[in-house]
């Protein structure tokens, strides 16, 4: 839940995840258009904004050392920008920006993304600027493909490159176990390196209420980026099989552009109990269990 107190102001920046993704073509100006369906965790980024002078930014939390070589040219400063120069410089006050980075970086569940949505939702309240949606979405889409789906946060089918996005309502809480090995992995070369035919979008017609279909349909489906991801980094095939060997894991799957993968669990209890036997087997690994919001 974001938080509002007294001058300062506190919004979360969940993990997006992918449960399925193809890629169904390419456009003349490069960039691939995609089929697919996000969901959002618990697992977040934070980030705090308070009365400075300028616009100031500052990384903490245990993956803020990853960014730090790029701390001036952070994607949460660009966001920042981009809204103090379509609203004007002259209507903004000074602000300091704190991230706390705790997902993982260049990992598929959109971190960079979620943190620039997060700054635009705050930055528009601690500015108190009066911003249309389908302008601040016009923003969004300058920073970057996730970035709009990541400001609409909640569940939702998207295609094109992502500026097509239609919110799903009532969909089912879902049991998650995300698992990063601590790859890297750029999706300008995962896309690069892709080969093979481009699919057809199989958007589901219908959320099944129950969890059983809702899982035989998500199988049908898949992510077109995975075996590329798992050519450039064979622990990725690793990461899966250590998910899918856990009672109760009903799929397994990498999501978006790698290289963090998730698995689906019948019951939360068995997702938090597979999180404690990857995290035993596997310390290195960042590892969170959760529900998705």
């Amino acid at each position: 839940m974001n938080k509002e107190i007294n001058n300062f102001i506190q919004v979360k920046a969940p993990a997006k995840v992918n449960l399925y993704l193809h890629v169904t073509g390419l456009r003349d100006n490069g960039f691939h258009e995609l089929d697919s369906l996000v969901v959002f965790a618990e697992s977040h980024d934070l980030i705090t904004f308070r009365p400075g002078s300028g616009i100031t930014f500052s990384l903490s939390g245990p993956m803020s050392h990853i960014l730090k070589k790029t701390n001036n040219d952070n994607i949460v400063l660009k966001a920042a920008r981009a809204l103090a120069k379509r609203v004007g410089t002259d209507r903004v006050r000074g602000v300091e920006i704190q991230l706390e980075k705790f997902l993982p970086v260049a990992a598929g569940i959109g971190g960079g993304s979620a943190d620039a949505a997060a700054t635009l939702k705050g930055l528009s309240k601690f500015w108190e600027v009066d911003i249309d949606k389908q302008e601040i979405m016009e923003i969004a889409r300058s920073l970057g493909a996730d970035v709009p789906v990541c400001f609409e946060g909640r569940s939702a089918f998207f295609s094109g490159i992502g500026e097509n996005i239609t919110p799903i309502s009532n969909f089912p809480e879902l049991s998650i176990l995300l698992v990063n090995p601590g790859v890297e992995i750029l999706t300008s070369r995962i896309f690069n390196e892709r080969k093979g035919p481009y699919n057809e979008m199989e958007r589901l017609k219908k959320i099944p209420k129950e969890k059983k279909n809702f899982f035989l349909e998500i199988k049908k489906r898949r992510n077109d980026l995975e075996p590329v991801a798992c050519s450039i980094a064979p622990i990725i095939k690793q990461v899966l099989e250590s998910i899918s060997s856990n009672f109760g894991c009903r799929i397994a799957r990498m999501s978006g552009s790698g290289s963090t993968c998730f698995g689906l669990f019948d019951d939360i209890t068995y997702a938090r109990k597979a999180a404690l036997e990857v995290k035993h087997a596997n310390p290195d690994w960042w590892v969170v269990a959760g529900k998705t919001r």
